[in-house]
Parts: structure tokens; C-alpha cells; sequence
């Protein structure tokens, strides 16, 4: 009898230490061969904004899924993407509140829809049914994203904020960063925080970019309101090489920086997204002149919403 107790002791020992070894799934978690190597905050800024500034300009061509809701209800389309972004830095990103970007959405060459921002105006408009430009001014455009302010969720889509969810911007000296790993320490990612203040002056976080500790590359950013809640946020993936190019000559000789071509963004507040998936992105050496340019809305017989 005491001989089989122990036959039956030893057996539940074995089943547990087998369990405990394989999980009660039978599967091991699998942990990485070493730690994620660490990654200083300057080493951080300086991996951002290299990157800034090796994509002057960015041309992409490609696809795009936009939703949106507003007070005829909710919307949605599917078009071809063709996406353009002039860079600034330092003192000139400063005096011109960023880069001026535009997004082109067209179905069988016609243009369904356009959102964009240059130094006077950020405008997100709607060429169907509605015909409804939402627009703003550039220089009165906040940061912060207040529930309580509905000025601050006014358009369906913040396109003053559009830059930034691409992860190709440069982060200025006169931002406040700071840092914060996750703490398991076989965590792919490391946060880089950018703090701004309150109307109030009481500081917040205003935006996260979660970069890869092994590839280099963003992996999310996320624009927070000031009460700490994510209000949008953009996932970035897929990426592959941007060549340069003059016209329609690619320069082989220069190494191209890596960029995501694929994009889905969230805007929570405006319960609105942004999907993209590009085929063709490059950097081009220059842009036309007007392509930029703020369009003339009502003549456009376009009916113009504040968007601030």
C-alpha cells in the first residue's frame, strides 16, 4: 500500500513539473536568446530625427480606407492614395508650424476627398454627396485635445496632426522628451514621451512614440488628451526601403532610409480612421509650387465647417 502511494506521489510530482515547464496548454513560452539591448533617450531623439531628416520630401502612391461620422451620420470610402509631404526644420518648422502635407483619395481618376495643411490653413474635405470642406488655421491649431473643448474635435479628421501619426517628423529642441522602458525587459519596445502643458499649465503627456529596440523603426505613436486618454492613434508597419529620385531617375548610389508602408490610424474622439497601404513611396527632389496650395473652397462649391 505505501509502495503505491509513493508510485502515485511520484507520478503527481512528474505532472507537475511538466506542466509548470509547459504551461497547462502544453506550450513553453519561448524567451528571446538575450535582453533587449538598452537605448538612451538622446540615442532615441537622434534615431527620429535622422530619419526627419533623411525624407525631405515623400511622395506614395497607393490605397486608402477613410471612415468618418458627422451629423448626417457615418461615412465611409475606398480610393487610390496619393500622398505628399514637404519637410521643415528647426526655426523655419517653428515659424511654419510643421510640414505641409496633402492626401489625395480618387476613385476612377476623379477625387473623392483631400486632406491637408500648409502654414495658413489644415482643411480635411469631402467632394460626394455632402460636399463639405472642414477647415482650420494652421497657426491657431492646439495640440491639446480637450473632451470638454469640442472646438478641439471639431473636424472629423485632425489633418494638423496628420505629420505627426507618420512618424517621420522631427522632434524640436524646445520639445520636452523623456523616456520609459517597458518593464519586462525581453519587451521589444521602448516609449519616447513628449510632454506639453495644459491650457491651465499643468504638464501632460501629448504624444508616445513606441520604437522597435531591435529594428529601429516606430511601431505606434499616440496622441493622448489632457485628461491621459489615447485620442488617436496611428500603428505603423511594413517597412521597406523609400529610394531617392530626380523625376523618374532613381539615384541607386544613395542608401534610402526605410519607411512604413502601411499606416492604420484611429481618431477615437471623432470616432474616424485612416488606413493606408502604400505600393510606391519615394523622395523625390522637388514638388510644384501649388500642390500645397489651400483650395478655393467655395468656388469648389464646397460648404465650409470651422474645424477650430
Amino acid at each position: 500500500m505505501s509502495r503505491r502511494l509513493n508510485d502515485v506521489t511520484t507520478l503527481c510530482i512528474s505532472l507537475f513539473v511538466a506542466l509548470s515547464l509547459t504551461g497547462c496548454c502544453g506550450t513553453q513560452r519561448k524567451l528571446p536568446d538575450f535582453v533587449m539591448p538598452a537605448v538612451t533617450l538622446e540615442e532615441q531623439v537622434a534615431a527620429v530625427n535622422g530619419l526627419a531628416h533623411a525624407v525631405p520630401k515623400l511622395a506614395a502612391r497607393g490605397s486608402v480606407y477613410i471612415s468618418w461620422k458627422d451629423d448626417k451620420g457615418k461615412h465611409s470610402e475606398s480610393a487610390d492614395a496619393s500622398l505628399r509631404i514637404l519637410q521643415r526644420y528647426g526655426p523655419d518648422a517653428l515659424a511654419n508650424h510643421g510640414p505641409d502635407i496633402v492626401l489625395f483619395g480618387r476613385v476612377a481618376g476623379q477625387e473623392v476627398f483631400q486632406v491637408g495643411k500648409n502654414p495658413q490653413k489644415y482643411w480635411f474635405l469631402v467632394r460626394l454627396d455632402n460636399k463639405t470642406a472642414w477647415v482650420g488655421d494652421t497657426a491657431h491649431a492646439t495640440s491639446v485635445i480637450d473632451p470638454r473643448d469640442p472646438s478641439t474635435q471639431r473636424t472629423p479628421l485632425r489633418a494638423d496632426v496628420l505629420t505627426d501619426l507618420l512618424g517621420i517628423t522631427e522632434i524640436a529642441p524646445t520639445d520636452v522628451a523623456v523616456q520609459r522602458y517597458n518593464d519586462d525587459p525581453y519587451s521589444p519596445q521602448v516609449e519616447l514621451l513628449l510632454l506639453a502643458k495644459t491650457p491651465s499649465g499643468q504638464q501632460y503627456i501629448q504624444r508616445s512614440i513606441a520604437i522597435d529596440r531591435t529594428t529601429g523603426h516606430v511601431a505606434k505613436i499616440t496622441i493622448f488628451t489632457i485628461d491621459g486618454q489615447p485620442a488617436i492613434t496611428s500603428i505603423l508597419s511594413d517597412y521597406r526601403d523609400a529610394p531617392y529620385r530626380d523625376g523618374n531617375v532613381y539615384h541607386a548610389e544613395s542608401v534610402p532610409p526605410q519607411l512604413p508602408y502601411k499606416a492604420v490610424i484611429t481618431y477615437t474622439a471623432q470616432k474616424a480612421s485612416v488606413e493606408l497601404h502604400f505600393d510606391d513611396v519615394s523622395i523625390p527632389t522637388k514638388f510644384p509650387a501649388i500642390l500645397f496650395d489651400t483650395p478655393d473652397f467655395p468656388a469648389e462649391g464646397l460648404k465650409v465647417v470651422p474645424a477650430d
